[in-house]
């Protein structure tokens, strides 16, 4: 692995290790705020569609499920065409906690853009958009293309 690929992977790790950080202060555990953010990204998809998403078993993704409609973070409705179909979305109260976790990744990656001169701004961010346009294409398995 080269030096500049060290170091993206190192820039994705602690960010990672932020969003755990993040997530333990709010008492969501990683399991559940996946289940959130899929259902941020695709409002109407059943338990089926998250646990495909999430390489996990549908009965995982029930038992989050389950959890964060008794937080009333998720809502669960019959799909009008067929009743055997559950879609599962994100309530407005879900969706401003995405929001808040959403607003405090960005604080944190903002404060750290502001180390940078604005030479250096303007160069990741032309780098990041580079990279971005490189790995989007790709994103063609089954799963990515749901």
């Amino acid at each position: 692995m080269d030096e500049i690929t060290a170091s993206l992977t190192r820039l994705v790790a602690v960010i990672y290790e932020e969003e755990l950080r993040l997530l333990h202060s709010i008492g969501r555990s990683i399991t559940e705020h996946h289940v959130l953010q899929v259902l941020a990204t695709h409002p109407e998809i059943t338990a089926s569609g998250v646990a495909q998403r999430l390489s996990l078993a549908k009965s995982s993704v029930s038992f989050v499920v389950d959890q964060l409609v008794q937080e009333k973070l998720v809502a669960r409705e019959h799909d009008l065409g067929d009743r055997r179909k559950v879609i599962l979305s994100l309530t407005r109260e879900g969706q401003k906690s995405m929001n808040r976790f959403w607003s405090a990744k960005a604080a944190l990656l903002g404060r750290a853009m502001t180390q940078l001169t604005p030479e250096e701004r303007g160069l990741v961010k032309k780098v990041f958009q580079s990279l971005i346009e490189s790995i989007e294409p790709r994103l063609t398995s089954p799963v990515a293309a749901q």
